[in-house]
């Protein structure tokens, strides 16, 4: 079903407090397969790590950061379409300009982020990939937008990540800023033994676990986006289908 826009698109950001779990794959590939039935963005806000820019082959493009520093006029295109998809990337090269950010973090993202309030009259659905760790960046975008979904894989250290995140969630909301895990989506990278899903539903109650099978060719091929791996994309699917991305539209 397509909806009509014009309220401001549902925005979904992914939230992992650690690196390598595959969050960059599990919302590149969310964005392509939403992007069959809908308009949809995809924003890289890793500016640390290439990331999600530099799979999808926009490292060198110029983007919102250009605009912020000057370096570019404000009327630049910053948003790519890829495979069927928009994106907008970030990823800074120069150390310089990486100290400058980090040292100007709350300001800069809040203007990064104002872009993307803007975008969302275009866009039905935009998927934020954000920075891993508690960054002020990724504790920011946390902040503005309801719709979160943890992305973890079977590392300890992984789940005890997201089980803090949730701690956090938890504190936000008896402070009267609603927030909590829409779901979890639990990648099989094929670098841990599985843990039982019904375990993961014990430690994160009332959160709908999801799992993602891992697949050899699709992560062993140098493209981010699964296009003939049946059973990964079944799931992505079936996930978008479960979480009903696309049906809650709210301004």
């Amino acid at each position: 079903m397509i909806f009509q826009r014009g309220d401001g698109s549902e925005v979904y950001v992914g939230v992992s407090p650690r690196a390598g779990v595959g969050l960059t794959t599990t919302l590149i590939n969310m964005a392509y397969n939403a992007s069959q039935r809908m308009k949809t963005l995809y924003v890289d806000l890793d500016v640390i790590n290439p990331g999600g820019t530099a799979l999808l082959g926009l490292e060198k493009e110029r983007s919102i950061w250009n605009i912020i520093t000057g370096e570019s006029p404000a009327n630049i295109n910053f948003i790519y379409n890829v495979q069927g998809f928009d994106v907008m990337p970030l990823y800074i090269f120069k150390s310089r300009d990486m100290s400058g950010y980090l040292d100007d973090e709350d300001r800069i993202i809040r203007r990064i982020l104002e872009k993307v309030q803007q975008l969302r009259e275009k866009y039905d659905i935009i998927f934020i990939d954000t920075m891993p760790g508690y960054t002020i960046t990724s504790i920011k975008v946390w902040q503005v937008f309801e719709h979160l979904i943890g992305v973890g894989n079977y590392n300890i250290q992984s789940i005890s990540s997201l089980l803090q995140v949730s701690d956090i969630f938890r504190e936000w909301t008896e402070r009267n800023l609603i927030r909590g895990f829409e779901a979890i989506l639990f990648n099989n990278t094929g670098n841990h033994d599985p843990i039982d899903q019904n375990i993961l539903r014990e430690l994160f109650l009332n959160v709908p676990i999801h799992l993602i099978p891992f697949t050899k060719d699709f992560y062993a091929s140098s493209s981010p986006i699964s296009r003939k791996d049946e059973n990964y994309s079944k799931s992505i699917k079936n996930i978008i289908e479960i979480l009903k991305i696309g049906t809650k539209r709210k301004s």
